[in-house]
């Protein structure tokens, strides 16, 4: 196992989770070890189910809070942030879980996404969640989050929280440098 400095572990999240939600039964799944920009990283699920809702933290050196395979929320640059940041995250998030569970529209995104980004080779379109693919990466969609995976290492490159419909153009031109990045290897 590679031990990378991290301002949380998954027993922590695991912990935070079950202080709001005792009756939970969750689990800790360690995905292995991911390579990012040169480093090796542990990758961890801590899933539980919430009111008949999957819900899960995926931690690495992000971490992210998933309701229903849709991310919701992103928390970036772990071992850089102070040790406080990462619990104060999670317990805002599992104080506001009303809010995340109620969230269903999806944004249009199918013309934006090909004004900047071309032709899509498949759409996969869930409950709370826009899954675009392209081949190399790809863009997942929830009603507020935006995000351009690598489909290599499926690392997040680029992420956006959209409150506004604006929000989700800008995030396809932010994408359009960094799909080009991809495409030719430096990301």
């Amino acid at each position: 196992m590679v031990e990378t400095a991290m301002s949380i572990g998954p027993e922590q999240v695991k912990n935070l989770l079950l202080k709001h939600y005792p009756e939970a039964k969750v689990i800790v799944v360690d995905r292995g070890i991911s390579k990012k920009h040169g480093f090796e990283v542990n990758v961890y699920d801590i899933k539980t189910e919430l009111f008949g809702i999957s819900i899960f933290f995926r931690l690495s050196d992000v971490l992210t809070f998933v309701v229903e395979d849709a991310p919701m929320r992103v928390l970036k640059h772990l071992p850089l942030l102070h040790s406080d940041t990462p619990p104060k995250f999670i317990n805002n998030l599992l104080n506001n879980l009303d809010y995340f569970l109620k969230l269903k529209e999806l944004p249009k995104s199918k013309a934006l996404a090909r004004k900047y980004l071309g032709q899509e080779k498949d759409v996969k379109v869930g409950t709370r969640l826009v899954s675009i693919n392209y081949g190399d990466f790809f863009i997942r969609i929830s009603p507020i989050f935006a995000g351009l995976y690598t489909r290599r290492h499926k690392h997040l490159v680029y992420h956006i929280e959209l409150d506004k419909e604006s929000d989700l153009e800008e995030f396809f031109k932010g994408s359009k440098s960094r799909v080009e990045a991809i495409l030719q290897g430096r990301l």
